[in-house]
């Protein structure tokens, strides 16, 4: 925590194009996602054959409850990661210091309350979700190792967000790499030594150590000594006026993400294991996008905003919106058929269910995916109420509609309910921004090349069925490495969706200017 050289501004105004800072910001982004995501194609198999069906399935269950409870810090992180964005735009770092020594002070108290009762409730959640007699103790053992790992990546998180908002995109990307290391290694080593659930548990404590140590202390030099005090109580009172609509749109949105995995858990337990696989894989095939790009482009518009205003920044946000629908619209079509028989042969597996849950779900992921720019938009100009009504629909809905669907129509009624209630609150959104919002963006359903997309995902079913005949022929092994063949099948309905929608001129052009250093989305 220092004051000098290195506390001059990350990225002085005009030295450095946005589509510069937002390709390499996606780029670490990306990297801190891809890496994992290849563990996990490699270890899936081997972790649910290793730990059993029953385990497995326990195991993404606690999981999923470890990600809803972190969504619970009052709206915290959200509301910091904004109020950061446009600190770091005015090279305001004492009141970015003020800010985070309250937050850390306010978020560890809270912890503690909150997590001890969860702590102490654990074997009654537990029993909760029909766990097996065999499997109470290590999954109980499990779920409370996982309350006091959230209960420290909500501190972390905070330091985390002072690295996004100066744009400093590689640390964390390469801890969280790190740390999928040491996950990696501790799964291999829990399912060869027959540790089960309590190995697990080991290996999620040691990535958080790894993941403290690193992430802290290379924020700390972003931070003043002078701003080592709390903030006032009015501006507290402004902070919570906008976290605590941060913090119900958060519930909310994973309340929607994890809704299935828990109602599934619940009302179809001897399923969960078999389903969970897919619906994780389409979460991914989600995640990537939305991670690699979504922390840059929050950056790139609480900057802009901070810098210019809000009316000087919408023709920027529109040319990144555009972008960014583009490109996941080609990603989506691609996809979904790659899920259909990839997923299938990945597992090996008598049934395909997991490939039709993995396809279902991406399918459903798309309108959440067109939605994020938007979101950070209503976000960054301090509307976070539209985001909570946005969420609000959304697992009405979809908790609603799973647990009518379910029954009758197994996991693939529950999935078809979220995809429902993923475009019928996207359609919300959309109405909610026009209604209230004095700078309207474009809409992003507008920039979705619809007929492109079918061609794109016509051409790739086609591909992947293909690879899929191949595959079964015993050409290819099942396995990791029947997955990668699959993706790879897609190349060239990707190919064929860039030449068609960006065209061979725009990518030229879209080159020249990346290497003149001229702003894609200026």
């Amino acid at each position: 925590m220092t004051a000098g050289p290195d506390d001059a501004p990350a990225t002085p105004k005009g030295s450095t194009s946005a589509a510069r800072v937002l390709l390499r910001g996606a780029s670490w982004q990306s990297l801190a996602f891809l890496v994992p995501l290849a563990l996990n194609l490699i270890l899936t198999p081997f972790v649910f054959h290793g730990l059993g069906v029953e385990a497995y399935g326990k195991f993404l269950v606690v999981n999923s409850l470890a990600m809803a409870m972190g969504t619970f810090d009052g709206g915290i992180g959200a509301s910091a990661q904004r109020y950061f964005t446009i600190y770091a735009g005015r090279d305001a770092r004492d009141e970015m210091t003020r800010l985070l020594v309250s937050l850390i002070g306010i978020v560890t108290l809270v912890s503690v309350v909150v997590f001890t009762g969860l702590w102490m409730a654990s074997p009654a959640i537990v029993r909760f979700f029909r766990t097996s007699v065999e499997l109470e103790a290590e999954t109980t053992f499990l779920l409370r190792t996982m309350v006091v790992v959230v209960g420290v990546a909500l501190v972390r998180q905070l330091f985390a967000c002072v690295l996004y908002s100066m744009q400093k995109f590689s640390i964390p990307s390469i801890t969280g790499m790190l740390g999928h290391a040491i996950y990696a290694a501790g799964m291999i080593w829990t399912v060869r030594s027959d540790l089960g659930l309590y190995g697990v548990a080991y290996t999620f404590m040691a990535q958080q150590v790894l993941s403290t140590v690193v992430i802290i202390p290379s924020a700390m030099r972003f931070l003043t000594r002078s701003g080592l005090r709390f903030i006032s109580g009015s501006e507290l009172k402004d902070f919570f006026t906008y976290a605590w609509k941060a913090q119900i749109a958060s519930v909310l949105e994973m309340a929607g993400l994890q809704g299935d995995m828990l109602i599934v858990g619940r009302f179809a337990a001897a399923q969960v294991g078999i389903f969970g696989p897919g619906s994780q894989f389409a979460f991914q095939l989600r995640s990537l996008p939305a991670n690699a790009a979504g922390t840059p482009m929050q950056a790139l518009i609480g900057r802009w905003v901070g810098e210019s205003g809000e009316d000087a920044t919408l023709p920027r946000f529109e040319k990144l919106q555009r972008l960014w629908v583009k490109f996941v619209s080609g990603w989506v079509a691609v996809g979904v058929p790659a899920c259909l028989f990839g997923v299938t042969e990945w597992l090996r597996l008598d049934t395909s269910l997991p490939g039709q849950v993995a396809a279902l779900a991406l399918v459903g992921h798309f309108f959440p995916l067109l939605a994020i720019p938007t979101i950070l938009w209503v976000l960054t100009l301090g509307r976070p109420e539209l985001d909570m009504r946005y969420g609000l629909v959304n697992v009405t809905l979809n908790l609603g509609l799973t647990v009518a669907f379910i029954i009758p129509f197994g996991v693939l009624g529950s999935v078809a309910a979220t995809v429902v209630a993923q475009l019928i609150s996207f359609l919300f959104l959309l109405r909610q921004v026009r209604l209230h919002l004095p700078q309207r963006p474009r809409t992003p359903l507008a920039e979705v090349p619809w007929a492109e997309m079918a061609l794109t995902a016509s051409v790739s079913y086609l591909c992947v069925y293909g690879m899929s005949l191949v595959i079964e022929a015993g050409f290819i092994p099942q396995g990791a490495l029947a997955l990668v063949c699959c993706g790879l099948a897609t190349a060239p309905a990707g190919i064929i969706y860039v030449l068609v929608v960006v065209g061979p001129r725009e990518i030229k052009d879209m080159l020249d200017r990346r290497r003149s250093g001229r702003d894609l989305v200026a």
